[in-house]
């Protein structure tokens, strides 16, 4: 019993030693491309993905989807103020903007 109660150590620090390493070599490789001063179309280009194979792999990932759906409440949760063509200056948040500006807001927010 003993033996392979070691054994099962050895092999989580092992793991753990694996994982540590893992991570310090992305944290090194993450570090590198930033201070290298590729842009991201540079990067795109040298990887061989196209921006609208990148942003399909971004926008399928749960967490992302997660994150922009939190976004999109806080952003639903606080009173602004809209600018620019067709914005009414009498217009203070979207909760006082009526079907047109409420319906311009959500178009705004899906594009996000």
């Amino acid at each position: 019993m003993s033996k392979s109660k070691s054994k099962i150590k050895a092999q989580k620090k092992q793991l753990k030693t694996s994982v540590n390493s893992l991570t310090s070599a992305t944290s090194d490789a993450l570090d590198m491309v930033m201070a290298s001063g590729e842009s991201t179309d540079q990067l795109l280009e040298r990887l061989g993905i196209s921006r609208q194979e990148a942003y399909a792999m971004i926008t399928s990932d749960d967490e992302v989807e997660s994150c922009r759906e939190d976004l999109r409440m806080a952003m639903l949760a606080r009173s602004w103020r809209l600018w620019g063509d067709g914005a009414d200056d009498e217009v203070v948040s979207n909760r006082d903007c009526g079907a047109s500006c409420a319906n311009t807001c959500m178009c705004w927010l899906r594009r996000f």
